[in-house]
């Protein structure tokens, strides 16, 4: 009896064991097979660096990161190729994109005079890094490194770091505006500025395309330098710039900006706008400016320091005032000529109380501020050595470059005026200011384009 409850006793308790072992397998086999909860990925943040080669010369470029990294990092992310010594203090910066070099031991530069001087952004201005850019931390989205070339101390700074943040969301909207048909943005005109744009951040206009095999900026705005260059004496200056900046060629059919010239007014257009365009364009060219052409624009300055664009208005307008002043001074006129501190004057008495400058601020249709007016403000500012955040081109907490900034819209593109939308010539136009690039951006010598004629579509350069 005792032995027949024993065994009824065994076969309950390893019937027990037994399905408990059977249902921790179902649960491990579930376990295995059912899915996990997705494990929160590190989030990917954006850096810029800003980098000033001179004082009319910059770039920014961005890089990413999920943690903690040096500025040399950044540097390296953002290819700018940095070179940098070891030394006993650690790294020292010595070369961004080809500037600048290391020594043949490795552990000093060999710049002479000239250094590389770190900056970061600290959300209201540009703060010197006291490390090396191989101790230095960056953690934050949105970090703005800033770097300068030079041989002065204390050194100047690199452009306004919001504003080189808007040129690179500026030039990526450009982006999705290219035609993949042409490589252009529309009229020769827009295709110039496009040009402007592009190369004023050292981008390689070659390579700014739709795809592999479409048509590039370069192929398209050497076939709209030929264009614009038929339509007037400014038209030519314009695009002979554009042309020199990128190191291209001259199609056959580009009219010489020389033969809009006429001798006895010393002028290449009765317009003053296209006058001085002329003028740069001779400079970009590595062309003397003739001597009357200079006294013409000078002599058509008016009472109140400004000039007018066209002879279709009375009034000083700021744009051509910004216009004459970048021709006068790469003529070779001094920024403390009478010529050029009473046109700063006239711009100073048209700025705005938001920072920004209106078209023309006795105009009985508007005085506002526009994008276009204040880029290229901005443009003469430099081209005269002016600070365009500081001094009297501030207007409370307001600067030209503050105004910029502000009209830049979710997407990268600017408008031209408040709630107005997004202005694809605006954008193009606020990218060169921000940069501190006046006209002209180079000056080279430009050879024929080989063939009869240039063919941009065909060529697919």
């Amino acid at each position: 009896m005792k032995g027949d409850t024993a065994k009824k006793l065994g076969t309950v308790l390893l019937a027990s064991v037994l399905g408990l072992a059977l249902l921790l397998a179902m649960l491990l086999v579930l376990t295995l097979w059912s899915p996990q909860p997705a494990q929160a990925s590190t989030p990917v943040k954006t850096g810029y660096v800003v980098v000033r080669f001179g004082a009319h010369n910059a770039m920014v470029r961005a890089f990413t990161f999920t943690t903690s990294i040096s500025s040399y990092v950044a540097l390296q992310r953002a290819g700018v190729n940095p070179a940098a010594a070891n030394t006993a203090w650690g790294l020292f910066l010595c070369s961004i994109a080809g500037v600048g070099r290391v020594n043949s031991t490795g552990d000093n530069c060999d710049n002479g005079t000239f250094f590389w001087s770190t900056w970061y952004w600290d959300g209201t201005q540009w703060t010197s890094y006291m490390v090396g850019v191989g101790d230095s931390v960056i953690t934050q989205d949105g970090h703005i490194d800033g770097y300068v070339w030079t041989d002065q101390w204390p050194a100047p700074e690199p452009p306004y770091g919001p504003g080189a943040v808007a040129v690179y969301r500026g030039l990526e909207w450009l982006r999705g505006r290219q035609d993949a048909n042409t490589g252009g943005y529309g009229t020769p005109n827009d295709t110039i500025e496009a040009l402007y744009a592009v190369t004023a951040n050292h981008y390689d206009p070659a390579a700014w395309r739709r795809g592999a095999d479409k048509p590039s900026l370069l192929a398209a705005g050497i076939g709209a330098a030929a264009t614009l260059s038929q339509q007037h004496g400014g038209g030519a200056g314009k695009a002979s710039t554009a042309l020199a900046a990128v190191r291209g060629c001259r199609p056959v059919t580009m009219r010489d900006i020389m033969s809009y010239y006429d001798a006895t007014t010393g002028r290449f257009n009765p317009n003053d706008g296209y006058h001085a365009w002329a003028m740069i364009g001779l400079r970009a060219l590595s062309q003397t400016v003739p001597y009357t052409a200079v006294q013409a624009l000078k002599n058509a300055q008016k009472p109140d320091g400004g000039w007018a664009f066209g002879t279709w208005s009375n009034t000083s307008d700021t744009n051509a005032t910004a216009l004459a002043i970048q021709a006068l001074i790469a003529a070779g006129e001094p920024v403390t000529s009478t010529a050029v501190v009473s046109g700063l004057n006239y711009l100073d008495n048209a700025q705005k109380t938001d920072g920004g400058f209106p078209y023309d601020p006795q105009s009985p249709w508007g005085t506002d501020s526009d994008t276009n007016s204040t880029a290229y403000v901005v443009q003469a500012l430099v081209a005269a050595g002016e600070d365009p955040t500081k001094g009297r081109w501030k207007e409370g907490d307001n600067h030209p470059l503050s105004y910029l900034v502000g009209m830049q819209l979710a997407n990268g593109a600017f408008e031209w005026q408040k709630n107005q939308g997004a202005n694809q010539l605006a954008t193009q136009q606020a990218i060169p200011a921000l940069l501190y690039r006046p006209f002209p951006f180079a000056q080279a010598t430009l050879e024929r384009c080989p063939g009869a004629a240039f063919l941009p579509v065909i060529a697919r350069r």
